[in-house]
């Protein structure tokens, strides 16, 4: 989420917007979108079999963004949690229309082309990810997302990015929190009643 500090000013609109960045592209959007699994094959591979996927999800702020993931499973070994596939991914993310305004403002995401290539695991006894790190770099064209906004919205920008996301599964066990139990407060008549 670093890499988006500064890139808006302070007003209300401004903070809206960095906001909505940091949910569409920020660390935990990338990070859920390894969680979901859209990096997977859609069938059966095993090692060194290369795959293609390509779909369409919809992120915040973004709308529709085109994905095409291509991959190789590097490695696949048995372990005491599982069977883990190691995958080499390169990933594209796009953008062909603009989303709707950024709550607040006239502006809007234009245009997004942004690209992820690295490593990841995934265990495929329990379906779940196991860590994924990804160097990311991309441009989000940000500008008046309607005609009739163009004359209000501030001038456009660009934000260029470029860094890496890690995410590793960390396991353990839920407890709980301890909830104190208070007495019910009793209501007492008040006098002359």
């Amino acid at each position: 989420d670093k890499i988006f500090e500064g890139i808006t000013d302070d007003t209300p609109q401004g903070k809206a917007m960095l906001k909505q960045i940091k949910q569409g592209f920020g660390e935990k959007a990338m990070s859920k979108w390894v969680e979901q699994g859209e990096f997977l094959p859609d069938k059966p591979v095993g090692k060194g079999d290369a795959f293609e996927k390509e779909t369409i999800q919809d992120m915040p702020m973004v709308g529709e963004a085109k994905i095409k993931v291509e991959g190789k499973v590097k490695d696949i070994e048995t372990t005491k949690d599982g069977t883990i596939a190691t995958m080499d991914l390169t990933c594209k993310f796009k953008t062909d229309k603009p989303a709707a305004a950024i709550e607040g403002s006239p502006m809007g995401v234009k245009k997004m082309d942004m690209d992820m290539k690295g490593t990841s695991k995934f265990n495929a006894t329990k379906g779940l990810p196991v860590s994924a790190e990804m160097d990311m770099k991309g441009k989000i064209e940000i500008g008046a997302t309607a005609k009739e906004d163009a004359a209000d919205a501030p001038a456009g920008m660009t934000i260029t990015m470029e860094g890496v996301t890690k995410m590793e599964l960390t396991t353990g066990k839920f407890v709980a929190p301890k909830i104190e139990k208070k007495p019910t407060p009793t209501a007492t008549p008040a006098e002359g009643m």
